[in-house]
């Protein structure tokens, strides 16, 4: 049975929500990884800004790099991961 227009557009107005909360949900744990990430350095490792902000880019590199290669294996799914598309 086909669906009508209306429900159509309601299920996909209801994924475009869901991606953007999943999307704003990743950002907010990257950050906080990150702030997690230089706050852990900066202790253990007595770094001082300069090397924190190094630490920090390296670090975001490498997650990108990662999410990248996870949504290689997503297809049809390109938005789920870490922005890999993105950046």
């Amino acid at each position: 049975m086909k669906k009508s227009g209306y429900l159509q557009r309601l299920e996909r107005k209801n994924e475009l929500k869901h991606d953007l909360r999943f999307r704003q949900k990743m950002d907010m744990l990257q950050q906080m990884c990150v702030d997690a990430a230089f706050l852990a350095a900066a202790d253990v490792f007595e770094m001082g800004p300069g090397r924190c902000e190094k630490f920090g880019t390296a670090m975001m590199g490498y997650l990108h790099e990662m999410a990248r290669l996870l949504g290689r294996g997503r297809p049809g799914r390109p938005g789920h991961g870490l922005h890999e598309g993105d950046r």
